[in-house]
């Protein structure tokens, strides 16, 4: 009956609003084999220890649901916990692991399957593998029309000024200010990439008036700073 009293506590615990208690008999639940009651305790243990941002803790309590889980949506939120989750401790193989099963569920929705793309690209980014990032960030730039749209669309115009591509970096960085106007920080930043495409051109007088632009209208300390050395690099190369 011990196992049950555990179930009952948590539950009145829970009820209460008194989540600690709740955590405590969730562990017990979990501490004995597989049973009625594991799939939900892990569940709710999973979910409090990532709201406290334990994410090596979450992201444990996430992967053993996701060996255990029958139910579609619990299955779908533990494999999308267990990425997030290890995502956010920087165990990148494990992120691109469980974001690939997600997508290949059948089960997640638009926005699971764009963010775990999201996830898998710059888990790639992160571990130097340039090619799969790329070639992701494509994937994400199709998907999305928000933020995560928007950063991919820099991402992939970077890669094609990296790659020497000047027109067609321009030409990206146009199509991020119209397709992505509200998200201003890559907009931005965008605009700062330009400013390096003119002065790969040799055209200093425009590439020091767009970052004048972006350090009199844009009002993030972070970009304006970039902006402001760039600036007083050109300057400083031509007046030799």
């Amino acid at each position: 009956f011990v196992l049950k009293s555990y179930f009952y506590l948590s539950e009145c615990f829970e009820q209460m609003g008194d989540e600690d208690n709740a955590f405590t008999y969730y562990q017990s639940i979990i501490s004995f084999p597989d049973n009625p009651y594991t799939e939900n305790a892990l569940l709710k243990a999973a979910r409090i220890t990532y709201k406290k941002e334990q994410y090596d803790e979450a992201k444990a309590y996430y992967q053993r649901l996701a060996d255990i889980a029958n139910e579609r949506g619990m299955q779908v939120e533990a494999l999308d916990g267990t990425m997030r989750s290890a995502y956010l401790t920087e165990d990148y193989q494990t992120t691109i692991a469980y974001a690939q099963l997600l997508i290949k569920s059948g089960m997640a929705d638009e926005n699971q399957i764009t963010h775990a793309n999201y996830l898998v690209a710059k888990s790639y980014q992160e571990t130097g593998n340039k090619r799969m990032a790329i070639e992701t960030f494509k994937v994400v730039e199709e998907l999305s029309a928000n933020q995560y749209g928007a950063e991919a669309m820099y991402v992939l115009a970077l890669n094609e000024f990296n790659n020497n591509k000047l027109d067609v970096s321009e030409n990206m960085v146009y199509e991020l200010k119209d397709r992505y106007a509200a998200y201003t920080y890559w907009v931005a930043k965008g605009f700062i990439l330009l400013a390096d495409i003119y002065a790969e051109r040799g055209n200093a007088f425009q590439a020091e008036q767009t970052l004048q632009s972006i350090i009199d209208n844009y009002s993030g300390d972070e970009l304006k700073e970039i902006a402001r050395e760039k600036l007083s690099q050109l300057k400083s190369k031509s007046e030799e």
